[in-house]
């Protein structure tokens, strides 16, 4: 049986994860490359024909699904680059 603290810090891992999926989903969106997860240095999968980004196929992101590329818009307020 785990410990409060195991239970506590696989908490923070799969939350500070999930935050570092949606940075790939923005890059992927913005034409960037997603990088690798930095925990196991695997890069992200890419799936641009069903539009996501999911976590490196390990055990441990068994619990995290794909993410949804986001469409960027150029709205009102948006930064172009060079203008």
């Amino acid at each position: 049986m785990a410990s409060f603290t195991q239970h506590m810090m696989r908490s923070q891992v799969l939350v500070r994860s999930r935050a570092d999926l949606l940075a790939a989903s923005l890059a992927v969106a913005a034409g960037d490359d997603p990088g690798v997860e930095p925990l196991s240095g695997q890069p992200y999968r890419v799936d641009r024909e069903a539009g996501t980004v999911a976590m490196p196929e390990l055990q441990e992101f068994g619990k995290i699904k794909p993410r949804v590329i986001p469409e960027l818009h150029q709205g009102v307020g948006a930064v172009v680059p060079g203008q």
